[in-house]
């Protein structure tokens, strides 16, 4: 659809994933942005953080979603220009959990002694997946989930009639 979904809500953890908050530690907020750059940024303005690691799904689960993607990554680096925030974005793959799990840990793994980190996935199912198997892995990571106010219930999607099947080792 053209919109997906509108508004904010609120900002909460991930049952399960709620991470170890250290006292003192400045916050590292890593964003998976998909469509909604709204979400995004007001994840950006509930958490305040230090420093900002914005995802962009560089290699999209269908190839006509790439343009999208890269306009909704213009608005929000336009947006946080003048934040107080120290800003970097990397490129993730959206169509691969291994691929993806193995960027973010990649990524994220010299903050974790240094940082409370927050991970909050806004990009494609299978990077929501790969965002899990990371928390799982380092449990001091808190998931958050940005709770819309309201879905496009009537165009929110076509579906994409393709199926992904991926072999996890989740040991």
């Amino acid at each position: 659809g053209d919109w997906l979904s509108a508004g904010f809500t609120q900002v909460r953890n991930v049952v399960g994933l709620a991470g170890l908050q250290v006292p003192g530690r400045k916050t590292l907020l890593m964003v998976l942005y998909g469509y909604e750059h709204q979400r995004a940024l007001k994840a950006i303005e509930e958490y305040e953080p230090a420093k900002v690691l914005l995802g962009f799904g560089g290699t999209p689960t269908e190839i006509e979603f790439l343009k999208r993607n890269l306009e909704e990554l213009d608005k929000v680096q336009k947006k946080l220009v003048l934040s107080q925030q120290d800003v970097a974005d990397f490129e993730f793959r959206a169509d691969s959990i291994s691929h993806c799990a193995q960027r973010l840990e990649e990524i994220i793994e010299p903050y974790l002694d240094s940082f409370n980190v927050v991970v909050a996935p806004m990009s494609t199912k299978l990077s929501t997946i790969a965002t899990y198997l990371v928390a799982r892995k380092h449990p001091q990571i808190q998931v958050a989930y940005c709770v819309p106010g309201e879905y496009n219930i009537q165009g929110y999607s076509d579906g994409a009639k393709t199926v992904f099947t991926e072999e996890l080792n989740l040991s």
